[in-house]
């Protein structure tokens, strides 16, 4: 998957331990935040995307509250965990709810497709598909991330992370022969606000010549 190979650009024992032994590792609460943001924002896609509708603020928070209760915290980190991200989806949810495409799809795995490139099998899970056009068929793929722009701005570079993600996202959705969309651009989505800059997205849209260097 993509944060396969980010993890052995980074660094190689570190995909080693922990995508090859897969090593239990502990969730640090910052990233239990991101899981809690994420899934309360999935659970509005798949409204979204049955009902044609924006569902109500309380819908996200009661996710995060759900997904919150599961984790391996302690009663202050999770606390702690769970006001965060009730700050960050509130704030989020008021400033695009006028915006939200009602032509979307929920998260999307791509392991069913048995993606096979260059002999090396592929997979990874979009978090949101967005439809530009349903006549084309064309999407914007869509992907969270619980940071700052100002702490994720040089991933966006093109020997970044982030900007990597997206090129492989254009690599499973371009190979996979019975996926029926084609990709035209991938979206950084900063759900955090950012002190200076406040909300922002980052459109990104990879060539071919960049999906064959990856």
């Amino acid at each position: 998957s993509a944060t396969h190979i980010n993890n052995y650009l980074e660094c190689p024992r570190k995909f080693y331990y922990r995508n090859v032994l897969r090593l239990p590792e502990v969730k640090s609460p910052s990233l239990v935040l991101g899981t809690v943001v994420h899934d309360a924002l999935d659970a509005m896609n798949r409204v979204i995307a049955h009902d044609h509708a924006i569902p109500g603020l309380e819908l996200l928070i009661k996710t995060a509250q759900d997904v919150a209760s599961k984790q391996l915290l302690t009663k202050a980190q999770r606390k702690d965990v769970l006001d965060h991200a009730i700050a960050v989806l509130e704030e989020y949810y008021n400033h695009y709810k006028r915006d939200f495409s009602l032509q979307v799809l929920g998260e999307y795995d791509f392991r069913k497709h048995g993606v096979v490139v260059a002999s090396v099998p592929i997979t990874g899970k979009l978090d949101k598909i967005e439809i530009l056009d349903e006549k084309s068929k064309r999407i914007s793929v869509v992907d969270y991330k619980t940071g700052k722009y100002s702490n994720g701005k040089k991933k966006l570079n093109k020997d970044g992370d982030y900007f990597r993600q997206i090129v492989f996202y254009k690599l499973l959705c371009d190979n996979a022969s019975d996926f029926p969309y084609t990709m035209e651009r991938g979206e950084i989505d900063f759900v955090e606000k950012d002190d200076k800059k406040g909300f922002l997205k980052e459109f990104l849209s990879p060539t071919t010549e960049e999906a064959q260097a990856l």
